[in-house]
């Protein structure tokens, strides 16, 4: 659920400069924000779906959407590059948080489960069919 807030909120303030009970946010946030759904959605395609891919890691059911996270970059990069153009720091930080976010999921995962013992399974291993756990 704060996963979901999180990406709501980075959404209105990236394409509507906007946050409910906050009203508008600082032009810098705002492209902050833009860079921050830029690098996300270019490093979520790149590791979760593309990389693994090329790990063997079988099925990947993500990975024909990606695509569309590539369409989007475009139209984010051609529609918005004059705010870009506006605070480009403010742009590739937002970038950097963006996609260090999804970069840092796989080994964040891994470290989380060696500490909750709800979350120790077999490994998945590449180019072998996805664990019995997986599919509950």
């Amino acid at each position: 659920m704060t996963l979901a807030l999180g990406q709501w909120a980075l959404g209105l303030m990236a394409y509507a400069g906007w946050l409910p009970l906050i009203g508008t946010v600082s032009t810098p946030l705002a492209i902050w924000s833009l860079g921050a759904v830029l690098g996300a959605r270019i490093a979520d395609a790149c590791v979760s779906h593309w990389g693994l891919w090329l790990l063997h890691y079988r099925p990947n059911p993500g990975l024909s959407s990606t695509a569309l996270y590539a369409l989007e970059a475009v139209v984010i990069i051609v529609a918005f590059r004059k705010g870009f153009a506006i605070d480009p720091v403010a742009a590739w930080f937002g970038f950097a948080c963006g996609a260090g976010f999804f970069i840092g999921v796989i080994p964040g995962l891994a470290v989380v489960r060696k500490f909750a013992r709800s979350w120790q399974r077999e490994p998945w291993t590449r180019g072998k069919p996805m664990p019995a756990w997986a599919d509950s």
